[in-house]
């Protein structure tokens, strides 16, 4: 019985032992597995931490991050800084800018304002002066009066210049020196007040030049010698007068208009903007070619602000240039228009009805020629029907009066030719080329007149001074 306990005992400490074992084997397995996840997990972190460590300043990954996100927003604070004062600067500009447009509009208002008291000073000084000149010698003011002129804010330190004492003893206010002034002021308002000249400058307001009230005139275009204006469109007939004794009297004109195409020399081209200008030539009549020669004596252009630009010749025999057809021949074929056979007829007749009547009327005389005291006399005396001799004597004076009156009336007439303003041969519009044998100059000068002033600003002014 003892020896079965102590049997039984022995198997039981066998299978503790056994599974004590078994249990130690699974927990070396599981802390071994453990160990090897977290080595491995180690050296998987490594090659990262290196990495991020791996500067010249030896910092961490948080402190390198950290690093850039504050230089980031160094950068983002600088950029704003920036925007802000460019926007500042943009803003300053605008308000300097609409300052000096404020400064400027002011300005102008107050000179034209300056302008208006002048010209109603001026216009009372005026009628002050022609009341004055009505009056008599002994009620007149005395020559040591002045005339007073407001300051002109500097539109024209010469028109605003102070009266000198020298001159005011000559002036006595007479209205001459007033309509002088005026006249001044209506120059300097046609400057202020034209398109060109709506902004204040340092020196002038009006644009004039340093040396007096006329403004200097601005080249504008030229038109050289020897250039040809082609392709231009005669706007009336032309009609050339024979000349009579090589003097053709009152020449007859015709105007015609500019084209676009139009040469200089050396292929280079007059401004295409020349076209629309007007000129005028007179022509001269040739009997025998039937033909007309024509010159040109005027041309007018008109800028685009209404400024008119005219050249004239300045002799009776000076000429801007010829005219010739589109073939380029100076004669211009027409039709000779002439009365010589109808004034041909009326002297033939006259002449022989007066002959018929000197001849009737002889035919009933007879004439004595004789000596008297070394004298030679004659007589004639009617010897055949004295009836007769008076109807010859009446016809031959009614024939010589008629003659004569023929004569006088005939003396106005003229031979011409007629070339009409379109081409017989096409029915179209006549097309001539202009040789220019003067030198045309073309400039805008701002005190000459307008078409038209209802464009101008603050017309009325100038209206008022007109």
């Amino acid at each position: 019985m003892s020896i079965k306990s102590n049997h039984l005992s022995l198997k039981v400490c066998g299978i503790i032992a056994v599974g004590v074992v078994v249990l130690l084997v699974v927990v070396a397995k599981v802390f071994h597995h453990s160990n090897t996840s977290s080595v491995n997990a180690n050296s998987n972190e490594q090659p990262i931490v290196k990495r991020l460590n791996d500067n010249s300043t030896g910092d961490s990954a948080n402190e390198t991050l950290q690093t850039l996100i504050a230089q980031n927003s160094q950068l983002k604070a600088a950029q704003e800084k920036q925007q802000n004062n460019q926007d500042k600067l943009q803003t300053d500009l605008q308000n300097q800018l609409q300052t000096a447009e404020n400064n400027s509009q002011q300005e102008i208002s107050l000179l034209q304002n300056t302008l208006s008291t002048m010209t109603d000073k001026l216009n009372q000084l005026v009628s002050k002066g022609n009341k004055e000149s009505a009056q008599s010698s002994e009620n007149a003011q005395p020559k040591n009066s002045f005339v007073w002129i407001q300051d002109q804010s500097g539109i024209n330190n010469s028109a605003a210049a102070p009266v000198s004492n020298a001159q005011s003893d000559n002036t006595n206010d007479t209205p001459a020196n007033d309509n002088a002034g005026l006249s001044a002021v209506k120059s300097a308002a046609s400057q202020l007040l034209s398109p060109g000249n709506n902004s204040a400058t340092s020196s002038s307001h009006s644009g004039f030049s340093n040396t007096g009230d006329k403004p200097v005139p601005t080249p504008y275009m030229t038109i050289p010698e020897n250039a040809t204006l082609t392709d231009a469109i005669a706007m009336q007939p032309l009609i050339g007068r024979i000349p009579r004794n090589g003097v053709v009297t009152d020449p007859r004109s015709f105007k015609f208009v500019v084209e676009a195409k139009n040469i200089a020399a050396n292929g280079v081209m007059i401004p295409a903007n020349l076209k629309g200008a007007v000129g005028r030539a007179v022509c001269k009549g040739d009997l025998l070619a039937s033909a007309v020669t024509c010159n040109v004596v005027s041309l007018t252009f008109v800028f685009p602000d209404g400024r008119i630009s005219t050249t004239n010749v300045t002799g009776d025999n000076d000429s801007l240039g010829t005219i010739s057809d589109q073939y380029g021949n100076p004669q211009i074929k027409g039709i000779l228009v002439s009365n010589a056979m109808l004034y041909l007829l009326g002297i033939a007749a006259t002449s022989g009805v007066q002959a018929y009547g000197n001849a009737l009327s002889s035919a009933q005389t007879l004439t004595q020629t004789g000596m008297g005291a070394g004298v030679p006399n004659s007589i004639t005396q009617i010897v055949g029907n004295s009836n007769t001799y008076a109807a010859g004597q009446a016809l031959g004076g009614a024939a010589q009066a008629t003659q004569q009156w023929w004569q006088e009336r005939v003396q106005s007439s003229y031979d011409f030719v007629y070339v009409p303003s379109f081409d017989p041969r096409t029915n179209k519009q006549l097309h001539l080329n202009i040789d220019i044998t003067k030198e045309i100059d073309i400039d805008y000068d701002q005190s000459a007149r307008k078409v038209s002033y209802g464009n101008a600003p603050l017309s009325q002014v100038v209206q008022q001074l007109d």
